[in-house]
C-alpha cells in the first residue's frame, strides 16, 4: 500500500507533545513590532487572527522577551510580568478563534541589541559585542543574574500557559542568549558555564528544566536552534548534530525547529533574494536522522515544502516572510490556486523596518501591519475609474478598485505590466521580483480590469473614455544630475545598462542618487562582467536605507568582485575620460582618469505631465506610486492602495 502524496501530506494532522495540528504548515515567529509599550495591542490582534484563518496550521508568536533587559523596543511583546498575561490571553483566543495551534516563542536577546532600546547595559556570558552590527560591549553575566534570568524563562513559560496557549517555543538560535551561552564565538568563560560543551549548554539546560517545570508535563515545549552560526569558532552543523540527542534525552522538548546563523552571520537569518530555495533544509534534514521528535525546517521554503515533506526532509515546513505578504498561501496551495498567491519577494522590507522599531509591513502586501483597517469592500455607488500605468502602483490601484466593485480601464504604453519592476527582477539573482508583474496579471484578468497595452495615454484620450475617477501611476521619467558634462554620449542611465547590456569598455563610474539597491546591484553586475567599476556616494555608506541582510549580502558580493567605494563625495563634472569629484565634507577635489562610461542611478523624476493636465477636469483625481514622488515599492503599492479604497 503506498503512503500519502505529497499534498495530502502538507493537509494530514500531526501529533506534537500532548496536542494534534491540522497541517504539517508553521507560520515561524518574526518579530511585527506592532506592541504598545510590551502589551499585546488591536493591531496585533488583527494581524495574528487574519493569518489564522488563512489556514496555516500552527502559529508561533513573535519572541516574547522574558526579562527587562531583553527589551528590544517599546513595540516589542513581553512576558516577564504578570501583568501581559491579560493580553497574551487575547492573544492566544485570537490564534485559536482562527482555526490554529498557538504558540508563544520566548527570548531573551542577551548583547544582540542596543542600551538605546533597553535603556540598560546588553548582557551576555562574555563582554564581546556582537560585531559587526553591535559594537556595545556587553555587561558579563554573574552566576546570580544567570540563575535570574533562568527564572524569568520559567516565569514567562508559566504565564503564556495561564494565557491558554497551546505551548510554547524556546528561543535557542540566531545568536541570542542561549546560543551566546553554546558559542565558542561568544562563550569565553572560565566557570561552569564555559569551556567544554557540558558547561556551555548549562545554561540552555537549566532553561529547558525552568520552561518544563513551569509549564507543566502536559503543554507542548519546543526549541528553535540554529544549525549553523556562519562564524570562527561558531556552531556548525556537525556539532549540531552532537548537541541534538543531549537534549532530546532530558525529556523536556517536544519539537525542534531548525534554522540557521546569527547577527554575526545575519543574511543566513532571513535569506535573501540572492538564495535559492529551501538554501539551509539540509541542516533540518540532518537533524531529523539524529533525533525522533518532530523537526521543522525553515528558511525561504516558499512552493518547495511540497518536496521538503516528501523527501522527508522534515515533519512539518515553518514560513513567515511568505505569510506575512500572503496570509491565504496555505489555502490557496490546498485549493490548487497557487497562481493567486502573491509570492514573497525575499527583499525584507518586513525585517527591515521593525529593525528601527516601525511596525511591520511588505513591500507586496500593503495590508501587512494594517490588518486593523479591516479587508477591502465594496462601494455603495459602481465608477468608471480609468488607472493610467502599469507598474506595481498603477496594477494595485486597479485591483482594489476592482475589488470595490467599479469597472476599471488601466492604460499602460509597454507591452506587458510591472513598470521598473522588471528592471529590477533583470538583475542577477533577483528573478523573485518577476512574481509581482505574475500576481497582478492574474489577479486584474480574474477581476475582470480592462488591460490595455501599448496604448499612450493622454488628457483627452482618458477623458474621452468618460470617467468618474483616475488613478495616474505614470511612474518616473528619466533624471541626470546637473553638471557638466552628464548629458554625454559616455553617460548611461542604470536601466539602460541593465536592459541593453551596451558595451561599456574596461572602467565605468557608478553615481549613486539612489542610495537604496539600485547602485550596489549594478555595480554588482557591471563587476561580475569583468569590468573595472568604482561607485561613488555622497553618503558615509552606499546602500544605506537598504535593510541589514540584503546590504551584507551586496557588501560581500562586491568585495568579491572588486568593486571600489567612494564614500562622502560627489561628482562635479564629467568629461574627456575623467570624473570630477568633490569630498562634500572638505570640498577637496580629486579625479578619475581613464573612465570608459558614468552610469547614473537614481528613482527619476515624477512623471507629473498628464496628472496636471488633468486637474479640475475630472470628477475624482488620485496621483499615485513614483508619479507623485519617487519612492519605494512599499510605499507605491501602499499610495495605490489607500487611493483606491478611497475610490
Amino acid at each position: 500500500m503506498s503512503g500519502p502524496s505529497a499534498r495530502e501530506l502538507i493537509w494530514s494532522p500531526i501529533r506534537i507533545g500532548n496536542i494534534t495540528v491540522k497541517n504539517r504548515l508553521v507560520m515561524a515567529s518574526t518579530t511585527s513590532a506592532l506592541g504598545q509599550d510590551g502589551f499585546v495591542s488591536d493591531r496585533n490582534l488583527a494581524y495574528y487572527a487574519r493569518r489564522a484563518r488563512g489556514g496555516v496550521g500552527t502559529i508561533v508568536t513573535e519572541a516574547l522577551h522574558v526579562h527587562p533587559a531583553s527589551n528590544i523596543g517599546y513595540n516589542s511583546l513581553q512576558a516577564y510580568s504578570d501583568a501581559h498575561v491579560p493580553g497574551l490571553a487575547r492573544l492566544a483566543r485570537a490564534i485559536k478563534d482562527g482555526g490554529a495551534a498557538a504558540i508563544a516563542q520566548i527570548v531573551h536577546v542577551g548583547r544582540q541589541w542596543h542600551s538605546l532600546n533597553s535603556r540598560q547595559a546588553p548582557v551576555s556570558p562574555s563582554p564581546i559585542s556582537s560585531l559587526p552590527v553591535f559594537l556595545e560591549h556587553p555587561h558579563e553575566l554573574t552566576a546570580e543574574e544567570i540563575a535570574e534570568i533562568v527564572d524569568a524563562f520559567g516565569a514567562a513559560a508559566r504565564r503564556v500557559r495561564e494565557a491558554g496557549f497551546d505551548g510554547v517555543e524556546i528561543h535557542g538560535a540566531h545568536g541570542f542568549l542561549i546560543q551566546q551561552f553554546v558559542s565558542g564565538w561568544s562563550n569565553k568563560r572560565r566557570d561552569e558555564y564555559g569551556g567544554s560543551l557540558d558547561n556551555r549548554l548549562r545554561f540552555a539546560l537549566e532553561v529547558m528544566a525552568a520552561v518544563r517545570r513551569n509549564a507543566g508535563d502536559d503543554f507542548v515545549v519546543g526549541l528553535k536552534w540554529s544549525a549553523e552560526e556562519g562564524v570562527p569558532g561558531g556552531l556548525t552543523l556537525d556539532r549540531t548534530l552532537e548537541i541534538i540527542p543531549l537534549l532530546e534525552r532530558t525529556g523536556r522538548l517536544d519539537y525542534f525547529l531548525i534554522s540557521m546563523g546569527g547577527f554575526g552571520n545575519i543574511e543566513f537569518i532571513h535569506p535573501t533574494t540572492h538564495y535559492g530555495l529551501s538554501p539551509f533544509v539540509h541542516c533540518a534534514a540532518a537533524v531529523k536522522k539524529v533525533s525522533k521528535l518532530p523537526v521543522i525546517a525553515v528558511g525561504k521554503i516558499k512552493f518547495a515544502l511540497e518536496e521538503v515533506l516528501r523527501e522527508g526532509k522534515a515533519d512539518l515546513v515553518a514560513m513567515a516572510r511568505p505569510l506575512i505578504c500572503d496570509p491565504d498561501l496555505p489555502v490557496k496551495i490546498m485549493e490548487e490556486r497557487q497562481e493567486e498567491i502573491r509570492s514573497c519577494l525575499s527583499c525584507n522590507e518586513c525585517h527591515g523596518r521593525v529593525w528601527f522599531n516601525h511596525r511591520i509591513g511588505c513591500a507586496f502586501n500593503p495590508e501587512a501591519g494594517n490588518e486593523i483597517d479591516g479587508e477591502v469592500t465594496r462601494a455603495a455607488a459602481r465608477k468608471r475609474v480609468v488607472v493610467v500605468g502599469g507598474g506595481p502602483a498603477g496594477c494595485e490601484a486597479a485591483r482594489v478598485a476592482a475589488l470595490r466593485g467599479h469597472e476599471v480601464i488601466l492604460l499602460e504604453r509597454s507591452s506587458s505590466l510591472g513598470g521598473r519592476i522588471n528592471i529590477a527582477a533583470a538583475l542577477p539573482d533577483r528573478d523573485d521580483y518577476f512574481a509581482v508583474p505574475l500576481f497582478f496579471t492574474v489577479q486584474l484578468d480574474t477581476l475582470g480590469v480592462d488591460v490595455r497595452l501599448k496604448t499612450e495615454a493622454t488628457a483627452e484620450t482618458v477623458l474621452a473614455l468618460e470617467p468618474d475617477a483616475v488613478v495616474v501611476a505614470t511612474g518616473t521619467r528619466p533624471w541626470l544630475p546637473d553638471i557638466p558634462g552628464a548629458a554625454s554620449a559616455s553617460v548611461w542611465q542604470m536601466e539602460q545598462v541593465i536592459t541593453r547590456a551596451p558595451e561599456l569598455g574596461r572602467k565605468v563610474v557608478v553615481l549613486d542618487y539612489d542610495h537604496h539597491v539600485a547602485p550596489m546591484a549594478t555595480a554588482d553586475l557591471l563587476a561580475t562582467r569583468g569590468i573595472e567599476v568604482e561607485l561613488v556616494t555622497p553618503l558615509p555608506m552606499v546602500g544605506a536605507e537598504v535593510e541589514i541582510n540584503t546590504q551584507n549580502v551586496y557588501y560581500r558580493r562586491m568585495a568579491e568582485h572588486g568593486v571600489r567605494i567612494r564614500t562622502n563625495v560627489v561628482a562635479v563634472g564629467i568629461k574627456e575620460r575623467r570624473v570630477l569629484l568633490e569630498n562634500r565634507f572638505s570640498g577637496e577635489r580629486a579625479e578619475l582618469t581613464d573612465v570608459d562610461a558614468v552610469v547614473v542611478c537614481s528613482p527619476g523624476a515624477a512623471e507629473a505631465g498628464l496628472a496636471a493636465a488633468l486637474r479640475s477636469r475630472v470628477k475624482e483625481l488620485a496621483v499615485v506610486g513614483d508619479a507623485y514622488a519617487p519612492r519605494r515599492l512599499l510605499a507605491g503599492i501602499y499610495d495605490a492602495y489607500k487611493a483606491a479604497r478611497a475610490l
